[in-house]
Formats: structure tokens, C-alpha cells, sequence
């Protein structure tokens, strides 16, 4: 995490009030900065109270901001963004963050092997990384 917001707490208990008040936004924020911070985090345990892990929070959770910086591969940052709330910047795809060998490969005893192809597919990469988009698509699997 890079960033986070200190008041994300407060922020989203008054949003969450917000809904059933006849307040104005600052008004809510205003009490909700004077309760105890045990009322706070319990008005936010309710609101997510019985929701299973597929379901979507409330919208009111789009109040808060958290900064993340992943390094992932291809396959899991397409996992990591698939139905989730937030927002994404990805950089270009690009052989500098180094490689991995699957388990199964190291396995069979074909990680020489396994090399020799990410050497290949190295040299391709820095041959067409300035012609869109065959730069991106010369590693499915870039990073370590």
C-alpha cells in the first residue's frame, strides 16, 4: 500500500448513514467525527454483515481510497481485477521484471529447456517492443 486515506473510517460511516439520514453529507461526517471509534467500525461491520464472498459492497465503500502497487503476472493481475471496485493503471507489459519457471516445468526437469525459450522470447521482445502491439503480446508472462 501506498497511500491511504486516514479518515476512510469516518468517511465511510457517514456515507453509509448518509443513505437513511435527512442530513447533508457534512452534517453526518460532523457527528460521525465525535462518536467513539467502536460505534464507527460497528456501523461498517453491519453494513457488510452477511455479505458472502462473491457479493459486491455497497456502494458507499467507493468513498474510501487505498493506493496499491502490484507486480504481478499476466494471468493474476486478469484474476486481481475481475470484479473488483476499483480503478486500474496498468503500465505496458515488459520482460524487465524477470520470469518465472512454473512448478510443473521445474518438475518434468525441463527448466533449461524452459530458459532457452524465455532467452528466445527475450531477444523477440526488445526486437518489436517499439511496434505496437506485437511488444505486449511476446511475453504472456512477464513478471517474477
Amino acid at each position: 500500500m501506498i497511500h491511504w486515506d486516514p479518515e476512510g473510517e469516518e468517511k465511510l460511516a457517514a456515507a453509509l448513514l448518509y443513505r437513511y439520514s435527512n442530513l447533508s453529507y457534512d452534517q453526518v461526517l460532523g457527528r460521525v467525527k465525535n462518536m467513539e471509534p467502536a460505534l464507527r467500525r460497528s456501523i461498517i461491520d453491519e453494513s457488510s454483515a452477511g455479505i458472502g464472498p462473491h457479493d459486491a459492497p455497497v456502494r458507499e465503500f467507493e468513498v474510501v481510497d487505498y493506493t496499491f502497487e502490484f507486480l504481478l503476472d499476466y494471468g493474476a493481475y486478469r484474476e486481481f481485477k475481475r470484479h473488483r471496485m476499483m480503478s486500474y493503471m496498468p503500465q505496458p507489459l515488459t520482460v524487465s521484471n524477470g520470469y518465472r519457471i512454473p512448478q510443473v516445468v521445474a518438475e518434468a526437469g525441463l527448466s533449461v529447456e524452459f530458459e532457452k525459450a524465455i532467452r528466445l522470447a527475450e531477444k523477440a521482445y526488445w526486437n518489436v517492443k517499439e511496434v505496437p502491439p506485437f511488444g505486449r503480446s511476446v511475453f504472456s508472462d512477464p513478471c517474477s
